[in-house]
């Protein structure tokens, strides 16, 4: 009878269906009918315990499975188990073939290892990027160059998210071939995608100069930039120092770069201006980000005439400003309560055909709000629903913060709710205006009702602190506009600049 089931195939994986709800028997079965003499060594056999294996989560017997699988070359075993995948299911595809992707990278079975990367990247088969990395290694080591640039292209056609170590080994790749532009395209790559940490990238830098190759500007840029992204101003200033010292000429990129990371994490904007002096003085050309930063950064020193000189040296110039240079000097304007000044560059900008941000209508609600002035406030929250610019939560606590101050309960409260119902969940300053308002008006029940509805949605309650110890104190809490409405960002800068270069900002 045993005889039978293990030369008859379509028997024996008939009894393993039937053994599917108890793996460990069905495991126990697989492996006495592998020691008999007769037993069909096929891929079938071993796919139909393998999908038993890993509906069950066993992976440590499937991994001896595989090896075996390996051991009696049934290498056709990859079609069939894709062929299967409609029966067993994604999920155990993807753990099954990841696996064996595995266990030939271990074993430097380079060719069957590809072959069975490529099958999965077909297949639209989620691919482990620690399994990439070794097959990508491997094949640096084994001097298949260019296969490993297809491998790594076709990694990031499937949605691999790559890690410090494939970039690692494509420097490697890249440096082995001479293909130094390619690779120091590839750290740009690693910086937009926000990969690794600082020390990663430091440590690429300094394998590059093991190699004999000198970083370039382009080189410590990235570095520079990467190092503002985690608010590492001392490093960014150090890798900096270090470029200029090592003779490069730097450009007006590489300066521009700077110059932001002392805007945004600077106590002081000493450096800021040093830096505009050495690019003036090495005449390095302006082109639009950097006239963008430099208008800023005067307008974050007060220096309101200095900033209108360089709007006007931009025109001269012949860079058009845009809507981040004209919200900057609204900006300037609105923070020092120069309202009038403000609508006036707000109309020349519309004058010009350039298209206000909501960043742009939200600098001037709130500008008009925090003064009373709610007529002027309403009217620009309009406008902006005219032209079809959507709200965001920071627009609403603006005109909500106005309507706070002058008490209109009912008006704010609509706007609460109406931010509620557009999907703009209501942000912790949000509740902190209301919970203020009605403290103010002493309200204590909806304060509390409000402080208990934030509790419920998960959000901060650490500027409510006073309200725990006496809701006397709540009029006491700090301004929920500081710096400008966006003391979540920490910086205006981050806003207003947040999607004109990624690379830089």
């Amino acid at each position: 009878m045993f005889k039978h089931v293990i030369s008859d195939l379509k028997l024996f994986l008939e009894v393993l269906e039937y053994l599917r709800d108890k793996p460990l028997t069905a495991l126990r079965f697989f492996r006495w009918a592998d020691r008999q003499t007769g037993f069909s060594h096929c891929e079938l056999a071993f796919c139909a315990i393998l999908e038993i294996l890993a509906m069950n989560n066993l992976m440590r017997p499937a991994y001896s499975i595989l090896e075996r699988v390996i051991n009696l070359n049934l290498h056709g075993i990859v079609d069939d188990l894709i062929n299967r995948s409609l029966n067993m299911g994604l999920e155990q595809l993807e753990k099954i073939l990841n696996l064996l992707l595995l266990i030939y990278t271990k074993n430097k079975m380079v060719e069957h290892a590809k072959k069975t990367f490529y099958a999965m990247a077909k297949s639209q088969v989620s691919l482990d990027v620690k399994n990439c990395n070794r097959l990508l290694k491997i094949m640096r080591d084994e001097g298949f160059l260019s296969e490993a640039r297809e491998v790594y292209s076709t990694m990031m056609t499937c949605g691999v998210h790559p890690s410090v170590v494939t970039f690692n080994t494509m420097f490697h790749c890249f440096y082995r071939e001479g293909k130094t532009p390619e690779a120091q395209v590839l750290l740009s790559e690693m910086k937009e995608k926000g990969v690794g940490d600082l020390d990663g990238a430091k440590k690429i830098k300094q394998e590059m100069v093991d190699a004999g190759l000198v970083p370039d500007v382009f080189t410590y840029t990235s570095l520079v930039n990467g190092c503002i992204k985690i608010g590492n101003l001392a490093m960014a200033k150090a890798f900096f120092s270090e470029m200029v010292s090592s003779g490069l000429q730097l450009d007006s990129y590489a300066y521009t770069t700077q110059m932001v990371g002392e805007l945004k994490l600077a106590e002081t904007s000493e450096s800021f201006l040093l830096l505009h002096e050495e690019m003036i003085t090495k005449g390095l050309e302006h082109d639009l980000v950097t006239y963008n930063v430099l208008v800023f950064g005067y307008c974050k020193l007060g220096d309101i005439v200095k900033a209108r000189n360089l709007f006007l040296q931009m025109d001269y110039q012949g860079f058009r400003p845009d809507c981040v240079t004209y919200t900057c000097i609204i900006n300037a304007y609105c923070k020092m309560g120069f309202l009038q000044e403000a609508k006036e560059v707000f109309h020349e900008m519309l004058a010009r055909g350039v298209a206000p941000s909501v960043v742009t209508y939200t600098v001037l609600i709130h500008a008009h709000a925090v003064k009373g002035k709610l007529e002027s406030a309403f009217s620009f929250f309009s406008k902006m629903l005219e032209k079809a610019i959507l709200p965001n939560t920071i627009t609403y606590n603006a005109i909500i913060n106005g309507l706070c101050k002058n008490s209109s309960v009912e008006e704010a409260y609509k706007l609460f709710y109406e931010m509620d119902e557009k999907g703009l969940f209501p942000n912790k300053y949000s509740y902190t205006l209301l919970i203020n308002m009605n403290c103010k008006l002493g309200r204590w029940d909806e304060a509390l009702r409000l402080y208990s509805q934030m509790f419920e949605r998960g959000l901060p309650l650490s500027l409510l602190l006073p309200l725990a110890t006496s809701l006397c104190f709540l009029p006491l809490l700090m301004d929920p506009f500081p710096s400008l409405l966006y003391c979540q960002t920490g910086s205006v800068l981050e806003l207003i600049f947040g999607t004109v270069r990624p690379s830089v900002l």
